[in-house]
């Protein structure tokens, strides 16, 4: 046990050319035997918290914590799992598509084009974007993707 009393006696012994060991003896003893002493009496009953008010001020205390910080969380955490959920869904939808790119070759006026689905008309690259039967370049189903190229000189002149 620590005693703050006893290492002040130490270090005075320590340093004194005077004390002799009885009397470092004897203040020692008389140090222990006030720690040794019964404690005080206990203060008035009406000083103590019976365990019914403990009791509801701790409720207090639960309500307070639930209404300032697990309400809130509750409420976040709720919106971040819908959230999530709704991204999940969003995941799958997108996984289902099969290839993000589709080429369908030359455009077909008897075809229907789904939206994303790309095609040629006149040299130029069209994307589709809502499912059409409608020529590129004409409706507002399709936009440009790659612009037709210039012609170019024949290699062998």
């Amino acid at each position: 046990m620590f005693d703050p009393a006893l290492t002040a006696l130490d270090e005075e012994f320590t340093r004194s050319e005077t004390m002799t060991p009885a009397e470092f003896s004897a203040k020692r003893a008389a140090i222990l035997s006030r720690a040794a002493a019964p404690p005080a009496p206990p203060a008035p009953a009406d000083k103590y918290v019976t365990q019914a008010v403990f009791a509801a001020a701790l409720a207090n205390i639960a309500a307070g914590v639930t209404e300032l910080v697990a309400t809130p969380m509750r409420k976040r955490m709720d919106a971040l799992e819908a959230r999530n959920n709704e991204l999940l869904s969003r995941i799958a939808e997108l996984e289902s598509r099969g290839p993000g790119l589709k080429y369908l070759g030359t455009w077909e006026q008897a075809r229907q084009y789904g939206e994303g689905d790309f095609a040629t008309h006149q040299g130029s690259v069209w994307h589709a974007n809502k499912t059409t039967r409608a020529r590129p370049g004409e409706s507002a189903d399709w936009v440009l993707a790659v612009k037709r190229g210039g012609d170019g000189r024949d290699a062998r002149r």
